[in-house]
């Protein structure tokens, strides 16, 4: 705990911190944040022979603990930040449709499986009126159903925590039957 503090003081989170690991090195310098006077220390001790032995400690007061703070919410920001990757000619399903028209650039109540990407079904937004205007053609006015058709998209990945959680469709190149199960 003592590395771990000191380097948040020093305004590096690690790499690898996950949520609730910020969330307890948080909950641990709170009291003392809050408190203009405190003061917290550290120690990693051992007792050989009835005597203890300070192998390491570490002492830091409010000002630490303010520093340690923002060094948490920074990382937290990160962690929560979309991030996205364009894939260009990936095959789309969907599992779910919808005639109504979601302006571009907001989740429609589509979701589609791009298994390239994930397994998992994810909601759609389209990204031009072109590409949304080709694939609401095929879910209102064609005859085929909708979930026997592959789309061959240009998709960005939206990604929060390093999973997808969206995509975005920049452009349709190709509608394709997919093959009947047996």
């Amino acid at each position: 705990m003592e590395e771990r503090i000191s380097t948040l003081i020093a305004g590096n989170p690690p790499e690898d911190a996950q949520k609730s690991d910020l969330d307890t090195w948080g909950n641990y310098v709170a009291a003392i944040a809050r408190d203009p006077n405190a003061s917290s220390t550290l120690e990693a001790a051992v007792f050989e022979d009835g005597k203890r032995e300070v192998r390491a400690a570490l002492t830091f007061n409010t000002g630490g603990a303010k520093r340690v703070q923002a060094t948490i919410e920074a990382a937290k920001e990160r962690l929560n930040e979309e991030k996205h990757q364009i894939f260009e000619r990936v095959l789309m399903f969907f599992t779910r449709s919808d005639v109504r028209d979601a302006p571009n650039g907001k989740r429609s109540g589509e979701r589609v499986i791009i298994e390239e990407i994930s397994k998992r079904d994810l909601a759609i937004m389209y990204a031009s009126d072109l590409a949304k205007e080709r694939i609401k053609h095929e879910i209102r006015e064609e005859n085929d159903n909708v979930f026997k058709k592959g789309f061959v998209v240009d998709v960005m990945s939206l990604t929060r925590n390093d999973k997808p959680v969206a995509y975005k469709i920049l452009e349709v190149h190709e509608i394709l039957d997919l093959p009947e199960d047996e």
